[in-house]
């Protein structure tokens, strides 16, 4: 009687797991075209954001990026803000992010994420 609980309850668990976390992109293997002026890491940064908004949009597809600077506020190496618009394609269809990196005093940039309607 043991044998059977323990093998009901471990493909309850998973599934639950599953269910929980969900599917995601696997944006690390998105390639990104264009020009942008975030380096590789805060690239990654701003492609977990988009699949995360991707995913709420139910889609899971995303082959690329295209990406372009837009205006570049204040190019001083202590602050600066620059905004550029990424575009994901997949699931048959663009979808448009204006993204805004700025940084200050402190070391490292903020980015914030607006989806293009």
């Amino acid at each position: 009687m043991k044998k059977i609980i323990i093998f009901i309850t471990f493909p309850l668990f998973f599934s639950s797991c599953t269910s929980l976390f969900g599917p995601k992109i696997a944006y690390e293997n998105i390639t990104i075209h264009g020009e942008t002026k975030a380096d590789r890491v805060l690239q990654l940064d701003i492609l977990e954001s988009i699949s995360d908004n991707l995913k709420t949009r139910e889609c899971l597809v995303v082959k690329n990026t295209f990406t372009e600077v837009i205006k570049v506020y204040s190019s001083k190496p202590s602050h600066y803000k620059i905004k550029e618009r990424w575009t994901a394609f997949g699931c048959e269809k663009e979808f448009g992010y204006y993204v805004v990196l700025e940084g200050g005093e402190e070391k490292g940039t903020k980015y914030t994420i607006t989806p293009i309607k």
